[in-house]
């Protein structure tokens, strides 16, 4: 007889609800305390950061848009970050004769730096009784965690959003006219070339909203895009190389009505419009509260979202 170790998708969902809920309500996994180190240090942490996860990774879209630091180990909540301009040096020429008398004009790197400041502490906090984990066969515990997951990824995607609104006003604009179109598409992406963004051979980013997606694929369909290709294509299909060379899409609805983004990927800090420092990453505590008969969860997270520079940044509006 032969074993299929790769077990259905409802089965392992079942076997994991029923592990994650005798250790949750019961205090044991089997013959095991949840307190055991065997468990304590392993299984559980796991089971718990994976409900959190589930939720988070239904809303996490726009941490495309940030290059992330890991600050947690530094002191002080002002982070002060370095950085170069683009173009520090001019390449110069000199005759020999001036070579002769007054030798090369040697110019030295003016370096900069951006602030961050690390805000307030982001938290989610819930508690759950005895009587309802003991009454309901819903898994409450494991729905709490997604939902408190959820809830800090929207945070930090209208953190990083608003951050995107606020800093690309500064250089690069398109006007749209009511509706995102392919045209303005272009003229984003030609604003970015003639900036020499086009050497990162990284592709760009659209960011934008569900109506501006609908826009664009109205466009697609008019101009004779089939059925087929709206029902599995995706927006870089639509009009080939052309259009969307290049291109990475990224719809949210945390892109506020009426804008959407253009920017260049951010895969180095080089080429970064923003950062995003972590000073406490995710952190999930539970406490037992026997006097009330209930077990209290706590979700906290401290974070800064900030401008690095905005020539790898292109806001379209009126969209």
């Amino acid at each position: 007889m032969k074993y299929n170790f790769v077990p259905d998708e409802r089965e392992f969902e079942e076997a994991k609800r029923l592990i994650f809920e005798e250790a949750m309500s019961s205090g044991t996994i089997g013959e095991l305390d949840v307190d055991s180190p065997a468990l304590t240090y392993s299984l559980i942490p796991y089971l718990v950061w994976r409900e959190i996860s589930l939720g988070a990774e239904r809303t996490k879209k726009l941490g495309k848009a940030v290059y992330e630091v890991d600050i947690t180990a530094e002191e002080g909540n002002t982070i002060h970050v370095a950085t170069l301009d683009r173009d520090e040096f001019t390449a110069q020429t000199i005759s020999e004769d001036d070579l002769d008398n007054s030798g090369f004009t040697k110019t030295k790197l003016s370096p900069s730096s951006v602030q961050l400041q690390i805000g307030d502490i982001i938290y989610v906090a819930s508690r759950i009784s005895d009587v309802l984990q003991e009454d309901s066969k819903l898994g409450w515990v494991r729905a709490m965690l997604q939902k408190m997951g959820e809830a800090i990824a929207k945070k930090i995607e209208t953190d990083i959003e608003a951050e995107l609104y606020a800093e690309s006003g500064d250089t690069n604009l398109v006007a749209c006219s009511g509706s995102l179109t392919f045209a303005k598409v272009l003229e984003a992406k030609k604003i970015l070339k003639n900036q020499s963004w086009f050497d990162t051979e990284e592709p760009f980013i659209l960011f934008m909203n569900p109506e501006n997606e609908e826009d664009l694929l109205t466009e697609a369909i008019a101009n004779g895009v089939s059925s087929e290709e709206y029902k599995e294509g995706s927006l870089e299909d639509f009009y080939g190389d052309s259009i969307y060379a290049k291109t990475m899409v990224v719809v949210s609805e945390h892109v506020r009505s009426g804008f959407a983004y253009m920017m260049v990927a951010p895969t180095d800090f080089r080429s970064a419009s923003l950062l995003f420092a972590w000073k406490r990453k995710p952190k999930i505590e539970r406490d037992r509260d026997s006097q009330y008969g209930r077990d209290k969860y706590f979700l906290t997270t401290r974070y800064a979202v900030g401008e690095k520079q905005t020539t790898s940044l292109v806001q379209l509006s009126g969209c």
